[in-house]
Order: C-alpha cells, then sequence, then structure tokens
C-alpha cells in the first residue's frame, strides 16, 4: 500500500491541473507555468487542521507503522541467528 501513496498522489495533482499536464507531454499548445506564486486564496485553518490531519492518518501513521514492525522482525531475526 505505501508504495502507491506517490503515484495517488501525482495522481490528484495531474487531475487538479490537467491543462499544465497536457503542456508536460506536448499536447496543448499553451506555455508550461512553472513558477511559485501563492494562493489567491490561502487555506482557511479548518483545511489546513483537516489536511495534517489527514496526513498524519493516513501517510505518517502507516509509516510508522511499518517501521516499527520491520524493526521487530529484524529484532526477532537477529535473536533466532545467536
Amino acid at each position: 500500500m505505501l508504495e502507491l501513496l506517490p503515484f495517488t498522489a501525482l495522481s490528484l495533482v495531474l487531475v487538479a491541473h490537467h491543462d499544465q499536464a497536457l503542456v508536460l507531454v506536448g499536447r496543448s499548445a499553451q506555455m508550461s507555468h512553472f513558477a511559485f506564486r501563492r494562493k489567491e486564496r490561502p487555506l482557511g485553518r479548518r483545511e489546513l487542521a483537516g489536511t495534517i490531519g489527514a496526513f498524519v492518518l493516513f501517510v505518517a501513521i502507516p509509516y510508522v507503522e511499518e517501521f516499527v514492525r520491520c524493526a521487530r522482525f529484524e529484532r526477532a531475526h537477529r535473536e533466532r541467528r545467536t
């Protein structure tokens, strides 16, 4: 599951900015826009809290859980060898 997260994120970005995705693959006559610029309307506190909460729930916790599981396996495997 963790291997699919980058592909999911890329897919969401491509869907949100499909016009620029078409420019990248040469299927549009528009010019590409890669400059950093501020959002016209920044995220509110609720949206920011929801985004951070979703990141923690769906990204950080699964990665930490996987790390703990791998560390336990390594420790148990090392103890069996000795």
